[in-house]
């Protein structure tokens, strides 16, 4: 609980890297940014590669990134349905993700 979704392990099952994974509400992401919650920084700070997934709730598509572009991007206080104040969250501008069909 709390640690990354996926581990990558090569054909020896050591693991290699790992994922970070997050579903949207939306196919074809509608905004100029992608937010990425800053309590996600643990994350993405680890000692092998990770690479992080927003995935469309229809599991069509697949966004991905690296921590070194989201912790590049400008942090932003951003008002949600479950958090009115206080919660930041990276602002990635979508054409720092590569994107892919599933």
């Amino acid at each position: 609980k709390y640690k990354v979704d996926l581990v990558i392990e090569n054909e020896f099952e050591v693991p290699v890297g790992y994922c970070e994974i997050e579903m949207r509400d939306w196919d074809i992401c509608p905004f100029n940014t992608i937010h990425v919650p800053s309590r996600k920084k643990k994350l993405v700070e680890n000692d092998l590669p990770t690479t992080y997934f927003v995935v469309s709730r229809g599991l069509q598509r697949a966004y991905w990134t690296t921590p070194d572009v989201i912790l590049a991007s400008p942090l932003r206080e951003v008002p949600n349905s479950a958090v009115e104040s206080g919660e930041y969250f990276y602002d990635v501008p979508i054409d720092e993700f590569k994107h892919v069909l599933l």
